[in-house]
């Protein structure tokens, strides 16, 4: 179901987000997890330093601004914090880390990034995740076919999950390993792909084989080339 959904993408546009229903939208996590989540974390760390802040780890003290200023009821003074040693600002150099796009120095419109750099960053980066994806999916399914090549010839329970014109794709319940079961090896009738109906119905015996229902089938085939997997209906 998720691979038949658009995939998304990172742009520099904000076109909020349709499912929450916000005008105004950006998403990170831990910045060790993403490059898009680094920059966007980059960016929020040159927008404090620009205020006067600073994106450091500060450890509150008994005479720290924003303790003594809670206790009288008043806001505490815009300054840069205490922070750990080693974190934060260091003199003379990037506070954004050497080879940094972002600066911390505003640039016109607001911005801490040119947007044609940013909307590169978005484009590479969308299609590395992509890459990335569709690698995992391949070691994964490797890893499937490998494990079924011990269960040549045996029976399983399974799950129709999409209709071609050639066949349909198959699920086993237990196992979570998907397969293709070809038309042709259905052999008790000549069986076609109703599209309107959403089902492979034969001609003669009205038999039909619909999205969702479960069958038992056989593992026959193993193409362990492009890590294949073909079954046929156990009757």
């Amino acid at each position: 179901m998720l691979r038949s959904l658009k995939r998304a993408r990172y742009s520099e546009e904000n076109v909020g987000h349709f499912a929450l229903a916000t005008q105004t939208y950006t998403h990170f996590t831990s910045p060790i997890r993403r490059y898009p989540d680094l920059i966007v974390h980059r960016i929020l760390k040159a927008a404090l330093e620009k205020e006067g802040g600073s994106a450091c780890v500060v450890e509150p003290t008994a005479e720290s601004p924003a303790r003594t200023a809670a206790g009288r009821g008043t806001a505490p003074p815009l300054e840069p914090p205490r922070a750990r040693r080693g974190v934060g600002r260091r003199a003379g150099r990037d506070p954004l880390g050497e080879g940094s796009a972002i600066t911390g120095q505003t640039l016109p419109g607001g911005a801490f990034v040119f947007p044609q750099e940013l909307h590169a960053l978005g484009v590479a980066t969308s299609e590395a995740e992509r890459r990335a994806a569709d690698t995992e999916r391949e070691l994964i399914e490797w890893k499937k076919v490998s494990f079924m090549a011990q269960h040549l010839g045996d029976e399983f329970d399974a799950l129709i999950i999409s209709l071609i014109k050639f066949g349909f794709f198959v699920e086993l319940t237990d196992l979570f390993v998907e397969g293709f079961v070809s038309l042709a090896s259905l052999g008790d009738d000549y069986y076609v792909y109703r599209e309107r109906q959403r089902a492979i119905i034969g001609q003669h015996t009205q038999r039909t084989f619909h999205l969702g229902e479960r069958v038992r089938v056989r593992l026959d085939r193993i193409d362990q080339s492009s890590n294949k997997l073909e079954f046929s209906v156990v009757e």
